[in-house]
């Protein structure tokens, strides 16, 4: 309780509520692994109730040990994340101030993008030579313009994208 009443507290500062933005984990099956490097670790999760499929971004430090900079810079995240309605940005879902084992360790549940990352579907690409992929121009073209209209969206509500 305690990785959350942090969390709360840093909401209620910015006059918001963490209630709107808890996601409890059991109610959903952690699945398979998508990603994972030295900060975080992304899985699949799918809802009990629903049946939904979402991605769970676990970061792998204890919420107790964060500086005051994540401590702040975490909610405002969130909170900015909550606000981007864009079909070609993924939703946010909430966030649990604990892991799947129950650590204070924070979970990012968001949309998941069901084909994987556009990075991912290139690499996949380049490696088909002389073959005629999914990714003719015309393909190309509407990824481009997505990709310009949610940076487009993003930077109307004075956001910086930093990834």
């Amino acid at each position: 309780m305690i990785a959350e009443k942090k969390y709360a507290q840093v909401f209620e500062k910015m006059n918001l509520s963490f209630d709107d933005y808890f996601v409890t984990l059991c109610k959903y099956d952690k699945g398979a692994l998508i990603k994972k490097n030295k900060g975080s670790e992304i899985y699949q999760i799918t809802s009990k109730e629903t049946g939904n499929i979402y991605a769970a971004k676990k970061i792998n430090q204890d919420i107790n040990i964060y500086s005051k900079f994540e401590k702040t810079n975490i909610p405002k995240s969130l909170y900015i994340m909550s606000k981007l309605n864009h079909p070609s940005i993924l939703k946010l879902i909430g966030i649990s101030p604990f892991d799947f084992k129950n650590k204070p360790k924070a979970v990012i549940v968001t949309e998941i993008c069901s084909k994987g990352s556009l990075n991912d579907l290139l690499q996949i690409e380049r490696k088909r030579p002389n073959q005629n992929g999914e990714w003719n121009s015309t393909k190309k073209l509407i990824n481009i313009f997505g990709i310009a209209s949610a940076m487009k969206h993003i930077h109307s509500q004075n956001i910086i994208h930093k990834n």
